[in-house]
């Protein structure tokens, strides 16, 4: 009787040390999901790139000299007009370049054509010189507004007949350029 107790009890320990064995094995193996999560968020935000856009009246094709005859001491004085339509300042620079760009008319600095750009409305000269080495760099043009410059081309009198019957194309550039980018604010 003794036996049959004691080995109700050794058989029932375990039962229970195998039991108590197999929570404690489940436990580690499986994860505990018990954690607090939260979560928001802030929907709507914008952002969008800037415009940079220069364009100039004329426009291409039309050109602002187209000049036969053109003789020691002539000059002619055109308008354009440089816009900044885009939504941002800008600067911008003016450079020519020349077809075939060789002639005396071109290449002689002293005696070949000669340019004057002039802002119209503040009279500021923007360059004066051989229209070969033109080059006119960072004109600050707000955003929505517009430059009104006088090109002057000019055939110094001094010119002689080594002169004659010489011919240039001509193309105007006008690069704009961002201002420096910056800590932006919220419109």
């Amino acid at each position: 009787m003794f036996s049959g107790r004691l080995g109700g009890r050794m058989s029932g320990g375990i039962f229970f040390l195998f039991g108590m064995l197999i929570i404690v094995f489940s436990s580690a193996v499986a994860p505990i999901n018990s954690s607090f999560t939260d979560s928001d968020s802030n929907t709507g935000n914008i952002i969008r790139s800037a415009l940079l856009d220069i364009s100039t009246t004329p426009a291409s094709p039309t050109v602002l000299y187209n000049i036969s005859n053109f003789l020691p001491g002539d000059t002619a004085t055109r308008s354009i007009e440089i816009h900044n339509s885009g939504n941002v300042d800008l600067t911008y620079n003016i450079s020519v370049t020349a077809n075939p760009g060789n002639t005396i008319l071109w290449t002689d600095t002293d005696k070949g054509l000669q340019i004057e750009i002039k802002d119209q409305d503040s009279g500021t000269v923007h360059y004066e010189g051989p229209i070969s080495m033109l080059s006119v760099s960072d004109i600050l043009l707000v955003a929505g507004q517009s430059h009104h410059l006088q090109f002057k081309l000019v055939f110094p009198e001094e010119a002689d007949n080594s002169f004659q019957n010489l011919q240039e194309s001509m193309t105007f550039r006008f690069d704009a350029m961002q201002l420096p980018g910056g800590e932006r604010t919220n419109n």
